[in-house]
């Protein structure tokens, strides 16, 4: 991502290319000198940034231009002749409960695929983690995809697990293609970029503290960003789903109460607003 400033205001463009883009470093520990940064220099911090990629750490790669006379749009052709600073590395690791969750979604005969916009490596490194088993077939980046026909983009929908460096419409073309091979898919996200696979989903995911576009494609909000409250809603609506089935059948003594309740003149009916997310993922969680 390119940001320009010019004082408190910016303009943004996007590109993943910095190192390549970078024609100057600066030395360490100085910060005011810089050095030209050659194709053997360029390649030592690709290594350092996949090095870094493989310890599960997210790396931003910072490098800069200094303007003489700030252009009025920033254009691609700008991100040129551009110094490079250096990496920041952050973690973000994921919650305790999520092997756990994972692991009862997988004992229910549902599948878990990743669809991201991360690095394949470092979401490799996070599926470890939480011991989300991955085939030797089971990553596919945005170049598998790329020109890919439909029964192929159906293949790699079906054999992978990890998606990596997607982009919004190839997350939805994931989802669509799952759909197409007679799977119910509930997708969760809660970025911007999360929206049109939310919308494709049977069923969308997100969070009460998802970006505004999240949660408006969503058909469910959780109120906690925990991937337990799914696994629980798997279970409690499987179960709700069952004990439905039981009281209508016609042989159940309750069968004949129930329809009585129904065509009565004079009836009360109480609906818990805390049982809306298990309702809703009664009929779609189930079919999983």
């Amino acid at each position: 991502m390119s940001v320009f400033y010019t004082g408190e205001d910016r303009q943004l463009d996007s590109s993943d290319r910095t190192i390549q883009l970078a024609r100057q470093k600066l030395i360490p520990f100085d910060g005011i000198l810089t050095q030209p940064l050659n194709e053997p220099m360029k390649l030592s911090l690709l290594n350092l940034n996949n090095e870094l990629n493989e310890r599960g750490l997210r790396v931003l790669a910072v490098a800069y231009k200094v303007f003489s006379t700030p252009p009025d749009n920033l254009q691609t052709s700008d991100e040129s002749e551009l110094i490079f600073a250096g990496f920041i590395a952050f973690e973000d690791p994921p919650k305790e409960s999520t092997y756990s969750a994972i692991k009862t979604l997988l004992e229910h005969n549902i599948q878990i695929k990743v669809l991201t916009g991360d690095s394949a490596i470092v979401c490799q490194k996070i599926c470890q983690n939480i011991q989300l088993s991955v085939p030797s077939n089971g990553i596919v980046t945005s170049l598998d995809l790329d020109g890919a026909s439909d029964s192929r983009i159906s293949e790699l929908a079906r054999t992978g697990t990890i998606f990596a460096k997607l982009t919004p419409l190839e997350k939805s073309k994931i989802v669509r293609a799952l759909k197409a091979d007679d799977h119910v898919v509930g997708f969760l996200g809660d970025g911007i970029n999360d929206a049109n696979a939310l919308i494709e989903a049977d069923i969308g995911l997100s969070v009460d503290n998802g970006t505004d576009i999240a949660r408006d494609s969503a058909d469910i909000i959780l109120l906690e960003k925990d991937l337990r409250v799914v696994a629980d809603g798997v279970i409690y609506g499987r179960q709700t789903y069952g004990n439905t089935l039981i009281f209508m059948s016609p042989g159940h003594g309750d069968f004949i109460k129930f329809w009585e309740f129904i065509f009565s003149t004079h009836c009360i009916c109480l609906v818990s607003i805390h049982t809306n997310t298990t309702d809703s993922i009664v009929d779609s969680e189930f079919a999983l």
